[in-house]
Parts: C-alpha cells; structure tokens; sequence
C-alpha cells in the first residue's frame, strides 16, 4: 500500500496500545525530567506522571471525530500526490505544534466536515507541489491537559522526541525534518530538542521553525553546543512585543550559535512590519495575531509566500 513518509503508522498517529506504549511512556519520563533544568523547574510536581499523560494522549488519538477526519484529510494527501506521481522521498516532513496560533486548522486539525477535509487536504498538496514540504500536525490541545500549559508540552515533546529517535534509527516510514511552533508552544520544541541533542553522535540536522517567539520558553537553558545540531528560523511581527523585546534575546541566541561554527550553522531570523503591510490584512493590525491572519487570508498572499520562501530555504539546511 503506498503511503507517505509521515513518522507514524498513518500521518499523527500514535501506537499508545501496541509495542510503542513502553517507549512513548519512557520519553514522556524523560521529558518530564527535563523540566529540572529549565526555567519551568517549579511546575515539575504540576504534571501528572507519564501513565496519566498518556490516557489524555491516547484519547485525542483514539477514535473521536478529530482524529478520523485528519485521517481522512492525510488519505487524500496520499492519493493526490500519488495520482501525481509526485517523490514523496523528496518532500520534506514538518510537525507543527498545535498551539499559539499555529495554523493547524489550515492543514487538516479541526476538520468538521469532507468540504474542509478537501480544502485542508489541497492546501497540504499545494505545499508540496510548491513548496517541496507536508506537514505533520501532532493533534493534541491544551484542553486534553485541563488547560495546563507544561503537561501539554511535556506531551507534544514527548511524541517529538520519539519521531526524532525513530528518524535517527532509520525505522522505515519515521520521518521529521523539522518542527514549527509558535508561542507557547515553544517550550515543547525547545524540551523534545534537549532531548533529542542528548542522544550524541547524530549528525542530521533538524529544523526549527518559530513564530511569534523569543525562544525564552526553553531554550535559553539548552547549551549552545546542544543546539548546534539544528537549524533555527526564527519570524516575528515589528508591531508586537516580542518582535520588539524578543529581537535582541533572538539575535543574542543566534549569533552565539553561528559562533559555534560559522560555516555549518543556518540560524536566521527575520521581523515583519506588519504596520507598513495593513492592505494585506484587511486594513487593521492583527498584532500577535498576524501569522494565523496570514495562513487564512488570500490578501495575505505575498507574505505568506515569502514565509514559505523562508522555510523552505530553512529545509535546505536539514537533513
């Protein structure tokens, strides 16, 4: 059965029954412990352990209407592209968080209907047809974890961390090039790249994709060494504070990865000013909003195409 490279049995799915469970519950602890060494330290007793987090996992995979109609929305992806003939060997594979505005209701999270499932499966092949990329959307929501911040990304870094492990393997099908976040859904990027920097001797590189962040939410406590084996996109708006404040942490951040090594390191970042560009979203600044603005809206449509420009030059960089 021809399928598509995605880093689970279908795109986003988990085996929390089968012979992974042993596994996701060991990322999930490592993870957890994690949390020791970041600025998130206080919130460690606040997560429930392992075995809990995984019932709330195992019901946003299970079988509810969330879950199927992504599912539909991949099987339509596969057969679009296959009736392509596209080399999906080629596509590059990036796992969006869904979280902080990330535009996971564009590309198939969310789906209430086929009407949505053919546009957000459309939408998923003119990424690939246009942009050389798919993306792999993790369907978790901060309402699975009550709300609480860190248990969700303790969970979503968890179901990273193992992608990534999976990919380092070589387990055929198991395949993450990079990670997409925005806001707070940095710190479950910035722990399952702790983690992941942690295995040693890998020499493949992973992109990291970040809107609206200042990359305080974690990765200021990671070694600039450990993040020398990632390639970092950082894109914000001039008109919100982050864009303003977070410049300067940003910059810091990635020029001392340059450091490291010049020549092997792409760390980028780049600030739109929002408040010159207001034609191109209806007139009125979405301020923080601006990125989810901008995946919806055809009168976004010149920056949302330098964005993809950006990540797709980010892809280049990853292996």
């Amino acid at each position: 059965m021809w399928s598509l490279p995605f880093p689970m049995p279908w795109p986003c799915g988990c085996d929390v029954d089968g012979e992974s469970k042993n596994e996701l519950i060991d990322d999930l602890r490592t993870i957890h412990e994690l949390l020791h060494d970041t600025m998130f330290s206080t919130s460690y007793y606040q997560v429930p352990p392992p075995e809990k987090l995984l019932q709330s996992i195992r019901a946003s995979y299970g079988k509810n209407d969330k879950a199927l109609f992504l599912k539909k929305v991949y099987d339509k992806v596969s057969l679009k592209l296959e009736e392509r003939e596209v080399d999906v060997e080629k596509l590059k594979v990036v796992t969006m968080i869904a979280a902080g505005g990330a535009p996971y209701e564009a590309y198939g999270l969310g789906c209430r209907s086929d009407e949505e499932v053919e546009a957000c499966a459309t939408s998923q092949v003119t990424l690939a047809l246009e942009h050389g990329f798919i993306i792999d959307i993790i369907p978790l929501h901060f309402k699975d974890f009550r709300k609480h911040i860190v248990s969700f990304n303790v969970a979503v870094a968890a179901l990273i961390f193992q992608r990534l492990k999976h990919q380092q393997e070589m387990r055929p099908g198991f395949r993450t090039n990079a990670i997409l976040f925005a806001c707070k859904g940095t710190l479950g990027a910035a722990l399952s790249c702790y983690a992941y920097s942690k295995l040693g001797c890998n020499e493949s590189k992973i992109g990291l994709i970040g809107f609206g962040t200042d990359l305080s939410q974690g990765f200021d406590d990671i070694p600039i060494s450990s993040l020398s084996r990632f390639s970092i996109l950082v894109l914000n708006s001039e008109d919100t504070a982050v864009g303003n404040d977070g410049r300067t942490r940003v910059e810091k951040l990635l020029k001392s990865l340059e450091m490291t090594n010049p020549v092997e390191i792409y760390a980028r970042t780049k600030v739109y000013d929002i408040g010159k560009r207001l034609d191109e979203f209806g007139g009125k600044n979405p301020d923080h909003s601006w990125y989810n603005y901008m995946f919806f809206n055809e009168s976004a449509m010149r920056i949302r195409n330098d964005v993809f420009d950006e990540i797709s030059e980010l892809l280049e960089h990853t292996s």
